[in-house]
């Protein structure tokens, strides 16, 4: 039956009125010629081509024999439309199909995303100091990625490129001090090491353990040289006999200015025995009047109960206890 009909008294196209509002979900529209010559019949037959798209982005294209719906395609990267001759629907194709089109199948990639595996965090906990246990510098490494290309066969022939992003897993290592005693209240005052004028403070352990870190707080005037750190056993609350274990730290490598800072001390693991008092020790023996190491000090309000300063005015041969002051110090492993 023909659309224009001389009984309802319409003989050209233009004089056709066109229901644009109706609701044509659910209807196909036939049929569908070539343009027709009318500018206002081509804009009213899209205006129903627009109707019959239900979801934003669709494209509507002539089918067979009805206007057919063709859904957006996000593909891998990037999509883009192509049209595949007369005859035939467009599709959606991405960068995948399009390898496969341009080489005539013969290459494809089969694993086309880049996958970054998460690599683990390293630290190195150092001693705590202020509170005991804080981490003193945290050391965040991730080795730099390495980007390899393997080559395998394809399917079909040729070869296919499988991108492979290697992250090298991080070590991790810890170096974690336990503090047991300790003591960094009231930090007011210093006193010098040099020469025959040797520092220590005093300390109980509370448990039995093995030290084998020692924090002290302190900074230099000059050039004092090499610095000599021991642990004493005591007689009398004075250090006593040889010392325990030592070990040296270079005081040129130290800060000038007060109020110092929190200078590691390794010791190979010695024993003690909790209930037991040591002494830290402390010389410079190259060092001189002008040239010392600062040990910082509570001078005012002392109040650590396991010991107290000792100095020496002979290289350690005799000692005198001051029980009005309190070294900067932290023991522990």
């Amino acid at each position: 039956m023909s659309l224009l009909t001389k009984g309802g008294g319409i003989s050209k196209l233009s004089e056709l009125e066109i229901d644009t509002s109706k609701d044509w979900t659910g209807h196909l529209l036939k049929n569908i010629g070539a343009a027709a010559d009318s500018a206002d019949a081509v804009r009213k037959v899209q205006a129903i081509l627009q109707a019959v798209m239900t979801t934003k982005g669709d494209i509507t294209y002539r089918g067979d024999s009805e206007a057919e719906r063709l859904a957006p395609d996000a593909g891998k990267g990037y999509n883009f439309l192509r049209s595949r001759g007369p005859g035939l629907s467009p599709v959606w194709e991405d960068i995948e199909s399009l390898v496969e089109y341009m080489t005539g199948a013969l290459n494809r990639s089969v694993v086309f995303d880049l996958e970054v595996a998460a690599p683990l965090l390293s630290a190195l906990a150092l001693a705590g100091s202020s509170p005991p246990g804080r981490t003193a510098e945290p050391l965040i490494a991730v080795p730099e990625p390495e980007i390899n290309m393997a080559a395998v066969p394809a399917p079909g022939g040729g070869v296919t490129a499988v991108p492979a992003l290697i992250v090298p897993e991080p070590g991790v290592s810890e170096d974690i001090m336990v503090v047991h005693e300790y003591y960094r209240a009231g930090d007011d005052a210093h006193d010098e090491i040099y020469g025959n004028n040797w520092e220590a403070q005093t300390f109980t352990p509370q448990v039995s353990h093995s030290i084998g870190k020692l924090y002290l707080k302190v900074f230099r005037t000059g050039s004092p040289g090499t610095i000599t750190i021991g642990i004493y056993a005591t007689s009398g609350g004075l250090p006593t006999g040889s010392a325990l274990v030592t070990n040296t730290i270079n005081g040129n490598d130290l800060p000038e200015n007060s109020p110092g800072v929190w200078q590691l001390v390794t010791f190979a693991a010695t024993a003690l025995t909790g209930g037991t008092k040591y002494a830290v020790v402390i010389s410079a023996p190259s060092g001189d009047s002008s040239n010392y190491l600062c040990w910082r000090a509570d001078a005012s309000t002392p109040s650590y109960a396991g010991g107290s300063r000792c100095h020496s005015v002979d290289g350690g041969s005799s000692w005198n206890e001051d029980t009005n002051q309190d070294y900067m110090f932290e023991e522990g492993n």
